[in-house]
């Protein structure tokens, strides 16, 4: 998904630059992701956007295996009251194992994008002038 900015209006000459490459990710992977490109107005005064956001490395990280142990814990916890029953090791109060497990859940949208009507969307960022 890319976001544009919103053109600023300003009259000159609008002579712009080709855009730039994108910048890294700010991210390995696990969707949360985010990088920029820009352009420059090569006249004294430009109308339209000079930088772009796109999420980006949107595949899931490789499983942390502390995560996938919690997860088997959560599940084999499901239908025991207090996980009687289970190990010693994993009889921890469930809000501490939800708690960890949610750092475990890759959200769906990652700051500064949040979901509307199930896609990722972004508040403006501010843009820089020339």
């Amino acid at each position: 998904m890319i976001l544009s900015l919103p053109p600023t209006t300003v009259a000159g000459s609008n002579i712009w630059a080709d855009w730039g490459t994108w910048s890294e990710c700010s991210k390995p992977c696990g969707g949360c992701g985010i990088q920029s490109r820009i352009r420059i107005c090569k006249t004294a005064e430009c109308i339209g956007k000079n930088q772009e956001f796109q999420s980006c490395n949107l595949h899931v990280c490789k499983v942390d295996p502390k995560c996938a142990k919690l997860k088997q814990r959560l599940r084999q916890c499901a239908d025991k009251p207090g996980c009687k029953g289970i190990d010693e090791n994993i009889r921890k109060d469930f809000s501490v194992l939800d708690k960890e497990a949610a750092e475990c859940t890759q959200p769906s949208c990652c700051p500064p994008f949040y979901e509307v009507k199930g896609k990722c969307q972004s508040d403006e960022p501010v843009l820089g002038r020339r």
